[in-house]
């Protein structure tokens, strides 16, 4: 919901970032093994949550039909998908 932060407006708003571009933090401990990328690799990567699982299954080295390792932003072979907001693609970051 937009509180009229950015614009006097207040609701469903897709004019102001802040209603779709949510920030995902994910901690791994110091002994958590895992073959994913390096942090700030992953980072600047455009992600969006409806891919979450693969991601997940990644971290838990859990491999079968259903994981898709393009979909996992801490593999290496990832491959960032169209994003898109109220039906308009959402450009990539620079």
């Amino acid at each position: 919901e937009d509180v009229a932060h950015y614009s006097n407006f207040v609701g469903h708003n897709n004019r102001v970032p802040a209603m779709f571009e949510i920030p995902m933090l994910l901690w791994r401990s110091s002994t958590f093994l895992s073959n994913s990328v390096e942090d700030k690799i992953a980072a600047p990567r455009p992600y969006q949550t409806d891919q979450l699982d693969h991601t997940l299954l990644g971290l838990m080295q859990i491999k079968g039909a259903y994981y898709d390792a393009r979909r996992d932003i801490m593999s290496a072979t990832f491959s960032p998908l169209t994003r898109y907001v109220v039906g308009e693609p959402y450009p990539l970051p620079h």
